[in-house]
């Protein structure tokens, strides 16, 4: 099912534009060339979900974006799931095969995945995969081998992993999936933790944060050619951290120590294996990070009752950090890139009431 706005027909035309003059070139990637150097993020207008959200989560490959399940105050979870084609402008709608909130998602390849998560107000824990065929629009399922939800995703080299979460325990599983073979393989984490977060950068896959009695810094780091790990730390313990990467950079942030927030980011360099740190311009949690490019995005979040529409940009070519809006204040959003393009969709609102969104706000890097 097609759904459409105003916004959407003139963002269409934005996007039909831009492609024209870039020169039509061809690339399967996923994200903006590694070469490329971004100075800013502009904001295009805006378009919408299907329906309004959070708690959701989303990814892409090929030339789609993916926005699924997720929740309303109703707490019934959702299997809606979202679909934008960057080369048409254009969005369809498909489902889950179980409706689900706090799971991970991950792309690699022409695929998208979707896995764990739990049906209702934090129990009714999954262990199904669901994966999307960006190529042949079509899914496909398989299964962790344990059910949880609050688990972390992400992608290197021709391997997928899944780690960590919770189900009646916490959990230091590792699903790892094989891209060439289609096989499935299980590791663990150096220690069992909930609500940590996982990004993938050259061949390796790191994971960091998350909480089980108390909050965690450890930062477990995959090699996905030698199949090894080993066990770096964050700066500070943090819980419900978000992580993305850029050049040779990973970065974590917007994370919650045991008894505050802070707005320090954990910096670390993928060839130097050395850790620096920056600090967002607002102290915030239940933020969203991306990458597009050169360019690496802590968008929205919330703190002390407040709802934000910050997004901090860090260059990873200068080493600075700038800012940029939102259309309005909102946390726990949705937030992927494809190409030079980043769409950032859902969330709850605190102003003026208490809501959720089916906004997406729409940014090219330039």
């Amino acid at each position: 099912m097609n759904h459409f706005s105003v916004s959407s027909v003139r963002l269409f035309f934005i996007f039909f534009l831009v492609f024209c003059f870039s020169g039509c070139k061809k690339s399967t990637d996923n994200s903006a060339p590694s070469g490329s150097d971004y100075s800013k993020i502009v904001y295009l207008g805006s378009t919408n979900l299907s329906l309004a959200r959070y708690r959701g989560t989303g990814a892409s490959a090929g030339n789609k974006m993916l926005f699924a399940g997720g929740t309303d105050f109703s707490y019934a979870p959702f299997d809606t799931v979202d679909i934008y084609n960057a080369a048409t402008g254009f969005w369809t709608t498909s489902k889950l095969s179980v409706a689900r909130m706090d799971f991970a998602s991950a792309g690699a390849g022409n695929s998208v995945f979707f896995a764990g998560g739990n049906n209702y107000l934090g129990f009714g824990y999954q262990k199904i995969v669901d994966i999307y065929n960006t190529t042949s629009g079509t899914w496909s399922t398989a299964q962790l081998s344990r059910r949880r939800s609050n688990l972390a995703a992400a992608s290197a080299g021709n391997l997928v992993l899944f780690a960590g979460g919770t189900d009646t325990s916490y959990c230091n599983v590792v699903d790892i999936y094989n891209l060439n073979t289609g096989l499935w393989s299980t590791s663990h984490l150096s220690a069992p933790r909930e609500y940590l977060a996982g990004v993938g950068n050259g061949n390796k896959i790191l994971f960091a944060g998350g909480e089980a009695a108390n909050s965690s810094d450890v930062v477990d780091i995959y090699d996905v050619t030698t199949g090894t790990w080993s066990v770096s730390h964050l700066s500070a313990p943090c819980s419900k951290v978000v992580g993305a990467s850029a050049g040779s950079k990973v970065l974590f942030s917007g994370g919650a120590p045991y008894d505050s927030i802070h707005s320090v980011v954990d910096i670390y360099d993928v060839n130097t294996r050395l850790w620096t740190t920056g600090t967002l311009s607002q102290v915030r949690v239940k933020l969203s990070a991306v990458s597009v490019g050169n360019l690496v995005l802590f968008a929205g979040g919330e703190c002390k009752g407040n709802t934000s529409d910050v997004i901090d940009v860090y260059n990873v070519n200068t080493g600075k950090w700038s800012v940029a809006k939102l259309s309005f204040p909102r946390e726990n959003v949705i937030a992927v890139a494809l190409g030079n393009k980043v769409l950032i969709g859902g969330g709850l609102h605190y102003q003026p009431i208490l809501d959720v969104t089916s906004t997406v706000d729409v940014f090219q890097a330039e």
